[in-house]
């Protein structure tokens, strides 16, 4: 049993290291983010969408900014997690229990992210008229559909209102 869960330890690692060295190649191979024209085109026409006022625009950035500082701090410390693990995995008598301590760091970092993911959709939402926060949420749901889905639903999540 013990044998497996390390065998499953070590494809995760692998799985996240191949990935991990796949984002630092695109990053040496463009230096510039490859997500910020994309994000910056998504902005402008979430900004048209919505008819965002200047105060909106200017609180938008801002939120945007503070979001995305928060989110690449997150993935520093996952990265340099994840290199810890990497290690720990290959030493000729690996610690369980750091490779536990390790695998619960990544857990609650993901799970900070996830936070971060929440509170920034809230900051928007609190800058936002009714209608234009439904018309933002059909422009997420639209872009991220499988993300918006309850877990084991294959229906669409449904806005708050339309629980009620």
């Amino acid at each position: 049993m013990k044998k497996k869960i390390i065998y499953l330890i070590i494809i995760v690692t692998v799985i996240n290291l191949i990935a991990l060295a796949t984002v630092i190649y695109q990053r040496w191979l463009n230096p510039e983010s490859p997500c910020a024209p994309m994000q910056e085109a998504r902005f402008e026409q979430v900004k048209r969408e919505l008819a965002l006022s200047p105060a909106q625009i200017a609180s938008f950035e801002k939120i945007r900014r503070n979001f995305h500082a928060g989110i690449d701090s997150l993935n520093q410390s996952l990265d340099g997690i994840n290199r810890r693990l990497l290690q720990e995995i290959w030493q000729t008598q690996p610690d369980s229990a750091r490779i536990d301590t390790l695998l619960n760091r990544i857990s609650q970092l993901q799970m900070e992210s996830q936070q971060l993911v929440i509170a920034h959709f809230y900051q928007f939402k609190e800058v936002l008229t009714p209608e234009q926060w439904q018309t933002f949420y059909s422009i997420v749901a639209e872009r991220f559909p499988g993300r918006m889905r309850n877990p084991g639903s294959r229906q669409p999540a449904t806005m708050e209102k339309d629980r009620q």
